[in-house]
This record gives structure tokens, C-alpha cells and sequence, in this order.
């Protein structure tokens, strides 16, 4: 749960959406492939920060989201029906 909060706080304190989007290709990936965890209280906390980005990212148009790596995970056949949901999300 910490290392989940760090990454969100860092993401959602990041004002410049140069230093977003590298946190983006840093992160994003990491946080998707996270909501396998058995555990409810991170994979809330996860959600939540994903609704933040989510917010954020269709707002500014000119964000650029980790496509390749997003492919890769969605297509990884040790991925969950839960990150292949919410990975769709940043393929639409």
C-alpha cells in the first residue's frame, strides 16, 4: 500500500504534464499490473488514483500514454481479467 500511495502521490502533485507523462510511461503500467493483488484496500487505492489520471489525461489531449507497453500487458497471458479491464481504458 505504500509504494501505491507513493506513485499516486507523485502522479497527482505533478503539475508540469511533461514530468506527468514520464511519470506515465514510469508508472502506469506498474499500477495496472498491481490491481492483481489480492488485497481489496490497495486495489481501491489504485482505482482511485487511476480515476485522477483518467481525469487528467482526457483533459490534455497532448498526454502521451505508454501504448506499447499497455499492448504488452494487456496481451501478457499471466494478466488478470482486472488489469484487462482496466487496460482497455487507456487503449480506448
Amino acid at each position: 500500500l505504500n509504494v501505491v500511495d507513493r506513485i499516486t502521490t507523485k502522479l497527482l502533485l505533478t503539475d508540469d504534464d511533461n514530468k506527468f507523462e514520464e511519470l506515465l510511461n514510469q508508472y502506469l503500467v506498474k499500477l495496472l499490473s498491481l490491481l492483481a493483488v489480492n488485497d481489496e484496500a490497495v486495489r481501491n487505492k489504485i482505482v482511485q488514483g487511476l480515476s485522477s489520471v483518467n481525469k487528467r489525461v482526457k483533459s490534455k489531449s497532448q498526454i502521451k500514454l505508454p501504448f506499447s507497453a499497455l499492448v504488452d500487458l494487456f496481451l501478457s497471458p499471466s494478466a488478470s481479467a482486472i488489469v484487462k479491464n482496466f487496460t482497455t481504458i487507456y487503449l480506448d
